[in-house]
């Protein structure tokens, strides 16, 4: 793994393809497998996604997002892994932590 490490939530859609609606478990179990095997540190699979970390490359490469033009939250994603395709839809790239003292 490179220095810079990016820590984002992925969406998990729901099968019904309603974003309001909480996807199911296996669909976000799914969505975290799939991630785990594209080189994602899954570091955890919640109520509506799955919180990943990994270089910024790999988010650029894997779910088809410019970094350096998008920051933030609802970042749209284009996966480059069919299985993902139709199972995840957004991105919230979480901002890096800072120290109290800087």
């Amino acid at each position: 793994m490179s220095k810079t490490q990016i820590t984002a939530t992925v969406h998990v859609m729901a099968s019904s393809g309603d974003d309001k609606q909480r996807p199911e478990p296996a669909r976000v179990q799914r969505a975290a497998d799939s991630l785990r095997g594209l080189g994602f540190h899954v570091i955890r699979a919640g109520r509506f996604g799955v919180s990943v970390q990994g270089d910024p490359q790999r988010f650029e490469e894997q779910l088809g997002i410019t970094l350096g033009q998008a920051a933030g939250s609802g970042i749209v994603v284009s996966p480059r892994d069919h299985a993902l395709t139709g199972l995840i839809d957004y991105v919230d790239i979480l901002p890096p932590p800072s120290l109290a003292n800087e």
